[in-house]
């Protein structure tokens, strides 16, 4: 149940991720990042700040997995 919560969280994230731009209008700060060549910083760091709570939630599902897993056998 947990894995399926966390891959739903996951394509929201994306989803609202790719959509995003399609809605954002253009302006002044973004044309200064285009014309200054910083977008590709200003995506990098957004590309590695999704990259480490992607692999947080990861490792904190298999931990929690762990956990119930040793709980279940505790009570058998």
């Amino acid at each position: 149940m947990i894995k399926s919560t966390a891959v739903k969280a996951l394509q929201v994230m994306l989803v609202m991720m790719i959509a995003s731009p399609m809605m954002a209008q253009s302006n002044g700060l973004e044309n200064t990042f285009f014309e200054s060549g910083k977008i590709k910083v200003v995506m990098g760091v957004a590309v590695i700040i999704f990259a480490g709570i992607a692999i947080y939630l990861f490792r904190l599902d298999k931990k929690i997995n762990q956990l119930e897993k040793e709980i279940h056998d505790e009570k058998n």
